[in-house]
């Protein structure tokens, strides 16, 4: 199967208005392991719609998961997110993470969401508030994973493609992707990516965008 790594994003500099340092104190947390649970692995199959799942899968994740949402909800939030985003008409595949979660407030899956610019800003949200969902670069060394299901960022960028980050583990400087490809792939569905090659993915233009504040709250 091939998939959509469709994933696309402009910045927008009014994103540093909810950078997450203003709620966070990022410089004085300590990395820490944490994993945030979310029981289902919704699989995107070949369609362009990966904004829409990673979102939905952040919004059924821990803390306050959102109940009842399906990969139906996923495709009405993709669609929605062309709408929002930074390009007019919709005659395009793939959107942004911004425009995903644009979607997902106005649908009210997200009450309220901020901005990661750094790895260690990521690293401070997924340690101490909840998954990020990341839109980044996809590379030939992120479509194979080892053994242990472990991804690198190395080789030719082959697109883009949006995921959540459910944890971290502090022993390995992993990351935990929760990806839209099935439990086929990985460790049941998750995969696994160094901290050093999520940096280096940061200062290419990636998004990183956590749901601060959920329904149920």
């Amino acid at each position: 199967m091939k998939r959509a790594l469709t994933w696309r994003s402009r910045f927008d500099k009014k994103n540093l208005d909810y950078r997450i340092t203003s709620i966070l104190p990022v410089s004085d947390l300590p990395r820490k392991s944490m994993r945030w649970s979310c029981p289902v692995y919704f699989d995107q199959f070949e369609e362009p719609s990966c904004t829409g799942f990673a979102t939905i899968h952040a919004a059924i994740a821990e803390p306050f998961p959102v109940q009842g949402l399906t990969p139906t909800h996923a495709r009405y939030l993709y669609q929605r997110a062309k709408e929002l985003d930074q390009w007019p008409g919709e005659d395009y595949d793939g959107s942004s993470v911004l425009g995903a979660v644009a979607a997902a407030k106005e649908f009210g899956y997200f009450l309220k969401y901020g901005w990661c610019f750094t790895e260690k800003e990521v690293n401070a949200a997924v340690c101490y508030h909840g998954p990020v969902i990341m839109g980044t670069n996809w590379t030939e060394g992120m479509m194979e994973p080892n053994e242990q299901g472990v991804i690198r960022a190395t080789g030719k960028t082959l697109g883009g493609h949006a995921y959540p980050i459910m944890g971290y583990d502090n022993r390995t400087g992993l990351y935990r992707i929760h990806n839209s490809w099935g439990v086929s792939l990985g460790v049941m569905g998750d995969v696994f990516i160094h901290a050093e090659d999520l940096a280096n993915l940061m200062s290419d233009g990636a998004e990183a965008c956590v749901p601060l504040l959920k329904p149920g709250a």
